[in-house]
């Protein structure tokens, strides 16, 4: 039986040919790229060329205008860079400004466990336990919800957006910051949201 050859998918450790990129040009390679790579690989590869300057200053202006063009970059997002407002994020109650926002930049931790009796033992269960009041979570003595937050994502000046749990996710109310969030004029409506 004749064994067919057959041609690996290059790794990112080989040297890869683009012959696709005679036949098709520009847009076979990009639909190639967004085909096989991660986006979480893709948005690294750009943050750690933008910010560790890998990239000359034309080309970071070039790869901006292909991003408006395609829709990526918004006039919102232009106008955020801009805006030097100081908000209040009702969830992690910090001071930010829009530019700063990101993803990952409101953290909440988790409130920090009771130890808790439980009724009766389970055969290789512990009679204590951990309770976290914040997730109404248990974990075994010694376990814990380990070293990730309660809550990540981006700053919000929106309550409506927010799920508060009278412990570590607490209102501006019950918090007693007033002040800074009746200020802060609301982000455009687009800003964020993609």
């Amino acid at each position: 039986m004749e064994r067919a050859t057959s041609r690996p998918i290059p790794s990112r450790k080989q040297a890869v040919s683009f012959s696709a990129a005679t036949q098709s040009g520009a847009t076979a390679v990009l639909t190639y790229l967004l085909n096989n790579t991660h986006p979480e690989d893709l948005h690294d590869r750009i943050s750690k060329a933008v910010h560790g300057r890998m990239m000359l200053p034309a080309d970071v202006e070039n790869l901006l205008s292909s991003l408006q063009t395609a829709g990526v970059v918004t006039s919102a997002a232009c106008a955020a860079v801009e805006d030097s407002t100081l908000r209040h994020c009702v969830r992690c109650h910090s001071v930010y400004i829009e530019r700063n926002n990101g993803l990952k930049a409101c953290v909440v931790w988790h409130d920090p466990p009771r130890l808790m009796k439980t009724d009766r033992p389970v055969k290789d269960s512990p009679l204590y336990k951990h309770f976290y009041p914040c997730c109404n979570q248990m974990t075994d003595v010694g376990g814990s919800l380990g070293p990730f937050p309660h809550s990540v994502g981006r700053h919000t000046t929106l309550a409506a957006s927010v799920r508060f749990n009278k412990t570590n996710i607490l209102t501006c109310e019950e918090r007693k910051c007033g002040g800074i969030a009746a200020r802060a004029p609301p982000l455009p409506a687009n800003v964020g949201k993609g």
